[in-house]
C-alpha cells in the first residue's frame, strides 16, 4: 500500500495522515475484493456441478462499492437444468452482477436517505466520505421507490405464522397532511396507524417507555380505504374476537371514529396531545381556566373540564375567542366517553389494567414522519410519498435493512454442499496474503527455555524498544 501525502513541502498535519491513510485503505481493500471474487469465482468452477453447469466464457462486471469501482470477470454458465445462462458467482454471494453498486452500498444510500433529511444529502454524505460522486440523488430515488413497491406487495409475508392471542389491542391513528408536485392536488391527507401490544421500559430504570410489537400501515386513500387495508392487516396478526378490547387512539377526524366499526368490542379514545393543543387554542385569553382545564384533562375528570370551559365562555368577551370556546365545548360534551381514561373503561369491563400507559404514541410517531415528509418543505409525488412512508415504518419496525436486502437479492442462491465454509478459508486466506501478516510464535518464550537467561536478555531488549516485532 502505497500511501502519499499532499503538500510534502511543509510539515504534516493529522488530517492529511488521517486522509491518505483512509485512500490507501480503500486501495488495499479494492484489491482484496478483486483477488477474493476472483478466487471464489474460480473455486466455483472447479466445484461445481459439471453436468448442469457448462462453462461459456468469463464477462466484465464494474460495481461501485464502499471501496471505489472494482473491475473483475467472472464465468458465465449455461444451466442445463434450468435452461437459462447464469454467473454462479452472483448466485453464490446473492448480488446482481448487472447492477451498478454493490448491495452493501446500496444499502447505506437507502437507508440514509430515508433517515433524511433528503435524497442529495444522502449522495452528498456518500461522496464526502469516500472522495467521489458515487451515485446521484435520482438513483438512489430510484432505490427507495423500488423497495417500496416490494414492501407493498411482499410486506404479508412478515405476518406470524400464528396469531397473538391479546386480551386488549392497541391501536393509535392519525392523518399527515403532506404538499403533493405536478397533482391536480396540491394537498394530500396520509393516514397512518400503529398497533402494538403495549409498553415496556427501555430499560429496567428508565423513565421511557418503547412500544411493544409494533406494526405501522399507511394510506393515501379515504378512511374506508385505511381502515379496510389496516383491520386485515389486524386480523392477521391478531386472534381477534367478541371478547377482544381494541382501544383506538386518535383527534377528532370522524374518519378516525369509524375505525371502531371494525372491531366487535371496541373503545375511542379522544388523544390527550390533540385535546391540550385544542385547550390552548381555546382558552389562551382565560390562563386562571386553561389552567384548571388542563389539570382536568390530565386527571381525566370530565365534569371538571367541561365545567372549566364553560366559565372561559361566560368570562369572554370578544365574539371571536367565544365561538372558538363554544365549538370546543359542543365537541366534548358530544365526546364525553372518549375523554375518559380508557383503563377505567377496561377494568369496569373486567380486565386486567397492570402496565398500561396513557394513549399517545400516535403524535410522536407523526412527529418522526412529518420531519421527513413535510417540515423541509418537500412536494412529493403520490408514488415518491407513498414510497417514503412504508420505506420509514419499517425503519421503526426494525426491518428496513431485512427489506432492503430482500429487494437486491430477488436471486436463489446456488446450492452447493459445504462451499459456503471453504468460502471462508478463501476469505481468511486472500486477506492476509494482502496485509502481508506472517502469523506465528517464538517457541523459545513459551516453551522449555523460556527461564534461560538469553530469553531474558532478549525481552528486556523488547522492552527497551531495541527490537520491533510485528
Amino acid at each position: 500500500m502505497d500511501i502519499q501525502f499532499n503538500n510534502a513541502e511543509r510539515q504534516i498535519n493529522l488530517k492529511e495522515i488521517e486522509k491518505s491513510l483512509f485512500n490507501g485503505l480503500q486501495e488495499l481493500f479494492r484489491e482484496m475484493l478483486v483477488k477474493l471474487l476472483q478466487e471464489l469465482d474460480k473455486f466455483l468452477m472447479e466445484n461445481r456441478d459439471k453436468k448442469r453447469y457448462e462453462l461459456k466464457d468469463l464477462r466484465e462486471c464494474n460495481l461501485e462499492s464502499m471501496f471505489g469501482i472494482i473491475k473483475f470477470k467472472r464465468r458465465y454458465y449455461y444451466d442445463k437444468e434450468v435452461g437459462d445462462y447464469t454467473f454462479l458467482l452472483d448466485e453464490f454471494l446473492e448480488f446482481k452482477g448487472n447492477r451498478p453498486i454493490s448491495p452493501f452500498l446500496e444499502e447505506i444510500a437507502v437507508s440514509w436517505a430515508v433517515k433524511g433529511p433528503s435524497y442529495r444529502d444522502a449522495r452528498d454524505r456518500l461522496e464526502e466520505i469516500l472522495g467521489h460522486r458515487v451515485l446521484s440523488h435520482e438513483t438512489i430515488r430510484q432505490r427507495v421507490l423500488g423497495l417500496a413497491e416490494k414492501i407493498q406487495k411482499e410486506a404479508w409475508c412478515e405476518l406470524p405464522t400464528e396469531k397473538k392471542q391479546r386480551q386488549v389491542i392497541f391501536i393509535e391513528v392519525d392523518g399527515l397532511n403532506c404538499h403533493l408536485q405536478r397533482e391536480k392536488k396540491s394537498k394530500t391527507e396520509a393516514k397512518i396507524g400503529v398497533v402494538h401490544d403495549g409498553w415496556k421500559k427501555r430499560h429496567p430504570s428508565s423513565k421511557e417507555y418503547n412500544l411493544v410489537d409494533k406494526r405501522y400501515w399507511c394510506s393515501q386513500g379515504d378512511g374506508e380505504t385505511f381502515w379496510e387495508e389496516f383491520s386485515r392487516l389486524i386480523y392477521n396478526i391478531y386472534e381477534v374476537n367478541d371478547d377482544t378490547a381494541v382501544v383506538i387512539s386518535g383527534d377528532g377526524a370522524k374518519w378516525i371514529k369509524e375505525g371502531c366499526s371494525y372491531f366487535p368490542k371496541a373503545i375511542y379514545v379522544y388523544d390527550r396531545f390533540h385535546l391540550k393543543k385544542w385547550l390552548r387554542e381555546a382558552l389562551n385569553h382565560q390562563p386562571k381556566h386553561l389552567k384548571k382545564a388542563l389539570e382536568a384533562s390530565d386527571n381525566y375528570n370530565v365534569g371538571s373540564l367541561l365545567g372549566e370551559v364553560a366559565l372561559a365562555e361566560k368570562a369572554t368577551e370578544n365574539k371571536e375567542d367565544k365561538k372558538k370556546i363554544q365549538k370546543l365545548r359542543h365537541f366534548l360534551l358530544e365526546n364525553q366517553d372518549a375523554l375518559r381514561d380508557y383503563r377505567e373503561i377496561l377494568r369496569e369491563q373486567g380486565f386486567d389494567t397492570t402496565g398500561m400507559r396513557p394513549m399517545g404514541a400516535a403524535e410522536s410517531n407523526m412527529d418522526k414522519f412529518a420531519k421527513r415528509t413535510k417540515k423541509q418543505g418537500y412536494s412529493w409525488s403520490r408514488s415518491g410519498l407513498s414510497a417514503m412512508l412504508f420505506s420509514m415504518i419499517k425503519k421503526f419496525e426494525g426491518t428496513l435493512h431485512n427489506w432492503i436486502n430482500v429487494a437486491n437479492n430477488n436471486i436463489k442462491p446456488v446450492e452447493i454442499e459445504d462451499l459456503k465454509r471453504s468460502a471462508g478459508r478463501i476469505t481468511r486466506k486472500v486477506a492476509v496474503e494482502a496485509t502481508g501478516v506472517i502469523q506465528g510464535r517464538l517457541p523459545a518464550l513459551y516453551g522449555s527455555e523460556q527461564d534461560k537467561a538469553w530469553v531474558s536478555h532478549f525481552l528486556r531488549r523488547i522492552n527497551r524498544a531495541d527490537v520491533n516485532i510485528c
